[in-house]
């Protein structure tokens, strides 16, 4: 029934393995007549045993195997601890494999929302959440960026522009992860609180490309304007924006394949639904469901970085 027993359970050092062998040896008359094995790994963990009991090794193995000698015709029922990456190892590769198996083998009827799933509850229509949220951020952070952007250029406001840099430095120090648990403790568990998060955290980095992008130009043509009697808001309007433009175009395009990547991770304390099954599939091991969530959220990143990408050489 048992014939053989099992001595690398990636136990370190050698004693592990003497002890087993030692029951082997005396007990394996015994053994061909259980029904359970009894498999402690503190009794087996020598060291760890003797040293908080007292009780040398020998006597572990001597009265364990008089034990089975005792009573050869019962059965011995048992516990096995279960310790993650010791005696759980079966379980864990078994996981694995479902894993693998349920992410190339989704649920295509939670992808496209056929079935028991509706539209609502769909990959398709999460993905299109999560792309609303990630659009809508980045276009209310890149209008509001511009004024901070411009009062942040030294060239343009001299000494007055550190008001403005350091409160875009104050915005870029608070991870969008923690501002997003204060924020729903204001506008609750929605995809507006995304929309706030992202909108607030992306003028911090939005705000400063802008400023570094000015103060890269030539400002030497303001004088000029300036000569001629142009106000400062004119010279800016008529000379700057022209030329910054197309770099600004770029950034909120950079700013916002990095919001749609903040979106999904927005989700999983409540700032959207995509996140939030994600967090809730992999916790219940629904590796199919998870496996639609995880190809709807690659397409939509790929797809958006691909157009993005070509958009942005079109503008330098």
């Amino acid at each position: 029934m048992y014939r053989t027993l099992p001595l690398s359970w990636g136990f370190p050092g050698n004693i592990f393995t003497r002890c087993l062998k030692t029951i082997w040896e005396k007990a394996r008359p015994v053994f061909e007549r259980l029904d359970f094995i009894f498999y402690d790994i503190k009794l087996f963990s020598s060291e760890l045993h003797e040293k908080n009991t007292g009780v040398p090794n020998r006597l572990i193995l001597e009265n364990f195997t008089r034990l089975c000698e005792e009573f050869p015709d019962k059965s011995i029922t048992v516990r096995t601890p279960v310790i993650p990456g010791v005696n759980d190892d079966v379980q864990q590769l078994q996981t694995i494999a479902d894993f693998f198996k349920g992410l190339f083998v989704p649920d295509y009827d939670m992808f496209l929302g056929t079935g028991v799933y509706s539209f609502e509850t769909s990959v398709v229509y999460l993905c299109l959440q999560t792309f609303a949220i990630a659009f809508l951020g980045t276009l209310f952070a890149s209008i509001l960026a511009v004024p901070f952007g411009f009062l942040a250029s030294k060239k343009l406001f001299g000494k007055w522009s550190y008001f403005s840099t350091a409160v875009l430095i104050l915005i870029r120090t608070v991870p969008e992860i923690v501002f997003c648990y204060i924020m729903i403790m204001v506008t609750g568990f929605s995809p507006i609180t995304g929309v706030v998060v992202l909108s607030i955290q992306s003028i911090g980095m939005v705000g400063k490309m802008y400023s570094d992008g000015l103060d890269g130009m030539d400002m030497t043509f303001l004088e000029a304007y300036d000569s001629c009697g142009s106000t400062r808001f004119g010279s800016i309007r008529v000379g700057v924006l022209p030329q910054v433009l197309p770099s600004f175009l770029s950034t909120i395009l950079y700013r916002f394949d990095l919001n749609l990547r903040t979106a999904s991770i927005l989700g999983l304390v409540g700032a959207g639904d995509l996140g939030r099954l994600i967090l809730r599939f992999s916790s219940e091991h629904k590796w199919p469901q998870l496996g639609s969530l995880m190809w709807g959220l690659i397409v939509m990143i790929v797809l958006v970085d691909l157009v993005s990408t070509q958009i942005r050489k079109k503008l330098v």
